[in-house]
């Protein structure tokens, strides 16, 4: 409760109409080991959401915030849907993503047990690929600061509030876990077609918010922060082979991608693409479907691995940690 409650507060200081006004929160004295949230109430409404006014708001808070120690992490514990986020302070947006992603793979493989192929796979990902695709945003000159992300933003966490509180009718965004991280670790959340945000809101947000150079790593950044995900959806869903199958798949063509060495060329989907497109809009090239969704070619051929339109098991188990 303490972290939904810090992370709606970071994200209402900076844009104060994207999100419920938090009030207060604490444990329940008549409940032991009981907490609450309590934040200004909204009314959600059927109201489609507009993708050009949504990514104004949602770049607004990526551009606009600022780390107070000007480090990477949350200085509270939040949780991703059910999944724990480690309070962490970190110098380099690396070192914060790799912590992240080491303790959502232990977290895994507690939950599921060991797996050998993946614990290969992992240990390539995290020496080969993470340096090869996130240092270069912080070498050669270049620097990314932390941005403020909501850290779970899927459909069920975004839509139409209707007025309160002083606020008229507008987009707005429920239950964040939120983390000063690379403002691009937000959209990897996307990647996955039932997560409810289509390619006119990935277009929509790069209009309005850099990519960060090298801008030809775009799309493998992408994949491979979208691996936060699966592997969430594999901690929730205990048991259940296609998660485990689909992270195994993922971490596999990233792997392999990089295999040759740490001077990889240029993601392919993206080359097909800037030869497709003929006006110039770089927006347009990222955010097409051949280049940014589960379903990438690979080698010069199309794969359907790892094209990530999953729906949760009937009477899945959420695991709460």
């Amino acid at each position: 409760m303490r972290g939904e409650h810090e992370s709606l507060d970071a994200i209402h200081s900076v844009v104060p109409t994207f999100c419920p006004r938090p009030v207060s929160w604490g444990a329940l004295r008549t409940k032991p080991n009981s907490y609450y949230s309590l934040s200004v109430y909204h009314e959600r409404t059927s109201d489609p959401v507009d993708p050009a006014a949504f990514c104004t708001m949602l770049a607004r808070l990526h551009t606009c915030s600022r780390s107070p120690d000007n480090r990477f992490g949350f200085p509270v514990a939040t949780f991703f849907g059910e999944v724990l986020n480690e309070k962490m302070a970190c110098e380099t947006w690396e070192e914060c993503f790799t912590a992240c992603l080491r303790h959502m793979l232990a977290l895994d493989e507690e939950i599921n047990g060991v797996e050998e192929a993946l614990v290969e796979l992992r240990e390539e990902l995290i020496v080969r690929v993470v340096p090869r695709l996130l240092r270069p945003l912080e070498t050669g000159g270049r620097r990314i600061k932390p941005a403020l992300i909501h850290g779970d933003l899927c459909a069920a966490n975004a839509g139409v509030a209707g007025s309160a509180d002083g606020v008229s009718s507008c987009v707005m965004v429920w239950r964040p876990a939120a983390l000063f991280a690379h403002n691009e670790f937000e959209l990897g959340h996307w990647r996955a077609v039932r997560n409810g945000f289509d390619n006119r809101f990935l277009r929509a947000y790069l209009k309005m918010a850099p990519i960060s150079e090298p801008k030809q790593d775009f799309e493998d950044r992408n994949a491979l922060y979208a691996l936060r995900h699966v592997i969430a959806c594999s901690i929730r869903y205990p048991g259940s082979s296609k998660y485990r199958q689909a992270i195994i798949e993922e971490m596999g063509a990233l792997v392999r991608r990089f295999s040759p060495g740490p001077e990889a060329g240029p993601s392919l989907g993206y080359v097909e693409e800037v030869e497709k497109q003929e006006d110039g809009d770089e927006a347009a090239v990222f955010a097409s479907p051949s280049v940014h969704s589960m379903k990438v070619a690979r080698n010069g051929s199309a794969s359907t691995k790892g094209k990530h339109n999953y729906k949760p098991p009937i009477g899945g188990k959420l695991v709460k940690r």
